[in-house]
């Protein structure tokens, strides 16, 4: 993308690109949604739209991405991937009735679109209507027997409405047909939380620690462990657990937003037998923050001391 960028700096598909590729990599690429609405006029009018919403959030003009959206449905009725986009975005501003339309039309347009089933099984839990997003999951799944994700997304809604028998059931049929092993390893290592197995959770979390390739799984699952020596009143392997995992906490979500995170994570620990262990971990973060973010740590250190001495 880079090279077709500087081949051709208006070539404004692939500025468009380029933009969420490096947003995906932690990086900026203003410069690039920038040129990208520059020479909008070079791009097919039904591919505008997707270019507009995204020039906009960055502008912090949401009103103007839903308008440039609506009008893409407009002007294309039968564009399923309008109709999809407008959708999601509806989602995201949590007006999800409209969006659960959208995808009404969406099924409409192309009755065979499975895929349209768990986009709104998706609304539904977003919607807190679990027993809906179960049944769009199902239906979904009898079409799609194969498809594994959908399995782990059927056990996620079972956990949420406590059915953890039912949820290890279909876990283990996704573990049979290939889903990621970390991953399933982490599902499994919640459902057992939940039932109240830690032992069992902690295990199966360091398991799914040691079977993860991506670092951002790894870190899932040593977050999860780290929650669970928490609740089992294990502060002090709660901590050194985190302490030993900020390595990959910053390779994962980079030095500064690694830091920032962790802040108001250690106020928890103010009301254990480790908080002035915690604080002083918290303070010796003030020489790695530069102004303003500094700020952000001073108020983090008054919260935690009035936690403190609140316990």
């Amino acid at each position: 993308l880079a090279s077709a960028c500087r081949i051709d700096p208006t070539f404004a598909i692939a500025q468009f690109h380029l933009y969420q590729a490096k947003l995906l990599m932690g990086q900026t690429g203003d410069e690039s949604i920038e040129v990208a609405m520059q020479y909008l006029y070079k791009v097919p009018e039904r591919f505008r739209g997707a270019i507009k919403e995204v020039y906009y959030l960055w502008e912090g003009e949401p009103d103007k991405a839903l308008a440039a959206l609506t009008l893409d449905v407009n002007l294309f009725p039968d564009d399923v991937i309008a109709h999809r986009r407008l959708a999601r975005f509806y989602s995201r501003i949590t007006q999800h009735d409209e969006a659960l339309e959208q995808y009404r039309i969406i099924k409409e347009l192309n009755p065979n679109n499975d895929l349209v089933l768990r986009d709104i099984a998706e609304t539904y839990s977003l919607m807190g209507n679990f027993v809906e997003a179960l049944e769009h999951y199902k239906s979904y799944s009898r079409g799609n027997p194969h498809d594994a994700e959908a399995l782990v997304e059927i056990g996620e809604v079972y956990q949420l409405l406590g059915k953890t028998t039912a949820a290890a059931k279909v876990y283990n049929r996704a573990a049979l047909l290939g889903f990621n092993r970390a991953k399933i390893l982490i599902k499994q290592a919640e459902l057992a939380g939940q039932q109240g197995n830690f032992d069992g959770a902690l295990s199966l979390a360091m398991n799914a620690a040691e079977a993860a390739q991506a670092p951002e799984v790894e870190l899932r699952a040593y977050r999860l462990a780290e929650q669970l020596y928490f609740k089992q009143g294990r502060i002090g392997e709660a901590m050194e657990l985190a302490r030993s995992s900020m390595a990959l906490e910053r390779k994962v979500a980079g030095p500064m937003n690694s830091i920032l995170l962790r802040l108001g994570h250690f106020v928890m620990y103010a009301q254990t037998t480790q908080s002035d262990s915690a604080f002083t971990w918290l303070s010796n973060f003030d020489q790695e923050l530069p102004p303003p973010w500094n700020l952000a740590l001073l108020i983090q250190q008054i919260v935690f001391k009035v936690h403190q001495e609140g316990a």
